[in-house]
């Protein structure tokens, strides 16, 4: 605090901040179930702890460093801690708490790790702008269906697994080196991975777990064209984001060539994303697959006289020097 003196929340303070009159869980009464203290630069909520009727709980903005006495509201539904800069640990989650709890926000504080929040039926879980580090605490959730981690300090998906429900998943502007770690995630439809400078490979068996991504985000990343060929593992893949990577142009992505070597023999074969309907925020049309299509078509030819030239190059040196051996 601004004065060095703590701030508890007091009973006198909470009594104003209660909203909408409910029946109380076991249907014999009424009770009071929303709380709407943020910004009240409050950093003790031990007072809290006796009103375990309450389902909405908001108080971001606070100065907040102990949670413990949260997990004594046992009918929490929605939980706002965020901008409470002294929050640094999920710790008090690590044990199954707060059994009907759908969402938490937990975003802007100095969190380093979420632990092993076990939240047994949380939905949506929102961390951005913390500390993270690491998720190698947590072992996944089955009933979570939006996970936000952008903006925090993780190196690694490892953690980012087990979640069978998990439909939107965001770790743009993080310090991920590697896809490696993202597993068990049949549902996931949007994957955003924005804004991670080292992220250089899109790795093909992180994304055969995730055979649902319909939307994915790579802009602003350090990814060589011959990376996107692995989005064919994404058959329903249908928005890719990819500004900011080197060659990750919309004919490029839309339609490519692979050369294959096997045993030093050179084929082409053709690789793109027909599936696109939206590149960078704007639409995949019919005739920028055309177009996409023909100049593929016409790199591959060239390529393919290229490599024909150059083999029957070979063969007559071959011969020349065979032929002055026998003189």
């Amino acid at each position: 605090m601004a004065d060095g003196v703590g701030k508890p929340l007091t009973q006198e303070q909470i009594a104003p901040l209660l909203k909408k009159v409910s029946r109380t869980a076991d249907g014999r009464g009424f009770c009071l179930t929303e709380l709407r203290g943020e910004g009240l630069e409050t950093d003790n909520i031990e007072e809290l702890a006796k009103y375990e009727h309450l389902r909405h709980v908001f108080l971001a903005n606070n100065a907040i460093q102990d949670l413990k006495p949260i997990i004594n509201l046992k009918y929490i539904l929605t939980l706002d801690i965020s901008s409470n800069p002294g929050i640094k640990s999920l710790e008090c989650f690590n044990e199954e708490v707060l059994p009907h709890c759908r969402t938490i926000n937990a975003s802007k504080c100095e969190i380093e790790s979420i632990g092993q929040l076990k939240l047994p039926r949380l939905l949506e879980a929102d961390f951005r702008q913390n500390k993270i580090t690491s998720l190698e605490s947590f072992a996944g959730a089955e009933t979570l269906e939006k996970l936000d981690l952008g903006e925090n300090q993780l190196t690694t998906c490892t953690g980012c697994g087990n979640m069978p429900a998990l439909v939107s998943l965001k770790l743009d502007t993080n310090e991920l080196t590697t896809m490696e770690g993202l597993a068990g995630l049949p549902s996931l439809s949007i994957l955003e991975l924005q804004s991670n400078k080292e992220l250089k490979t899109l790795n093909r068996a992180a994304l055969i777990e995730c055979p649902s991504i319909k939307e994915l985000d790579v802009s602003g990343n350090e990814i060589p064209i011959t990376e996107f060929w692995e989005l064919q593992q994404l058959p329903k893949l249908r928005s890719l984001k990819a500004e900011g990577n080197a060659e990750a142009a919309k004919n490029d992505l839309l339609q490519n060539i692979k050369e294959i070597d096997t045993d030093g023999n050179k084929t082409y074969e053709l690789v793109g994303l027909e599936r696109l309907e939206s590149f960078n925020g704007e639409p995949v049309l019919d005739e920028d697959r055309e177009a996409a299509t023909e100049a593929a078509q016409a790199k591959k030819e060239a390529a393919e006289e290229a490599e024909k030239a150059r083999l029957e190059e070979l063969a007559a040196a071959a011969g020349g020097e065979g032929g002055g051996d026998d003189a």
